[in-house]
């Protein structure tokens, strides 16, 4: 019965991204999927800690409390401002693109569904490896063990999110002022690092992976972290944001002072 702890969450987040699709079509904006990507995790991770409480009889080790409740108040923060932010608005240039591309291709919405919609319920169960592993592992007999690496893990955490929440609403009250339109951001959190945002992320995940270390193999959770940065690093952030604003007036400068990733003591302006 354990097993069905791994394989019911994942069915859940097809089902999710499946509904997602249908609101997608009707509101002919496949932008939508970022809004559900957040809330995927929550979907697993609930359904993941109520699946194996019921199946051992018991209340969810400290743990798995720690990684449930830290999955749903980045997954709720980080779908909730992309919801205000994309909800009736035009669709996102990236997924215009993926449209164009399916234009005179056969069955044009069933590819839609299996390339974007399929793909990201694929990674999105993927990077939800150190949920599905910490939720459904047995914790070590070791009671300091088990509090060290919580605690570790979970200060971690608290430090990834506040680079993430705080460097978006640095860059939303930078953005609303009219007299920084076409500025650089180089204040706050931008000031020692150029993505304070992703930066965040990447450390909320190893955060999450410290905390699985606490189970049984808890070391596999950090397949979630590795995967996480390099999408972040390699793909489909840091690389995007940079090469958009390459060109702008006074981003090189800002480029050559301030770090690209880790933050650090920025260079003295020239």
């Amino acid at each position: 019965m354990q097993i069905l702890g791994y394989i019911l969450p994942p069915v859940l987040v097809v089902i999710f991204f499946t509904i997602a699709y249908f609101v997608a079509e009707a509101k002919k904006n496949y932008g939508y999927i970022d809004i559900v990507w957040g809330a995927s995790f929550v979907v697993n991770a609930w359904s993941a800690i109520i699946v194996t409480s019921l199946i051992n009889m018991t209340w969810p080790s400290i743990p798995a409390i720690v990684v449930t409740v830290a999955v749903t108040i980045w997954g709720l923060r980080l779908s909730t401002y992309l919801f205000k932010r994309n909800w009736n608005k035009p669709e996102d240039y990236r997924y215009v693109t993926m449209r164009n591309n399916l234009v005179g291709k056969k069955h044009p919405k069933l590819l839609a569904y299996s390339k974007i919609f399929m793909s990201q319920a694929g990674l999105s169960i993927l990077v939800s490896t150190v949920i599905l592993v910490t939720l459904n592992g047995v914790a070590h007999t070791n009671d300091w063990l088990v509090y060290g690496f919580t605690i570790a893990g979970g200060f971690l955490w608290l430090v990834g999110f506040f680079f993430e929440s705080v460097g978006d609403a640095q860059l939303r009250s930078f953005i609303r002022k009219p007299e920084n339109r076409g500025k650089i951001m180089d204040q706050g959190l931008w000031g020692i690092t150029r993505h304070p945002n992703y930066f965040g992320e990447s450390l909320m995940w190893f955060g999450l992976g410290v905390v699985g270390l606490s189970v049984a193999y808890g070391y596999i959770g950090f397949i979630s972290y590795i995967v996480i940065t390099s999408l972040l690093l390699f793909v489909s952030g840091v690389p995007l944001l940079e090469k958009a604003f390459k060109d702008r007036p006074g981003f090189a400068e800002y480029a050559s002072r301030v770090s690209i990733f880790i933050p650090w003591f920025p260079k003295k302006k020239k």
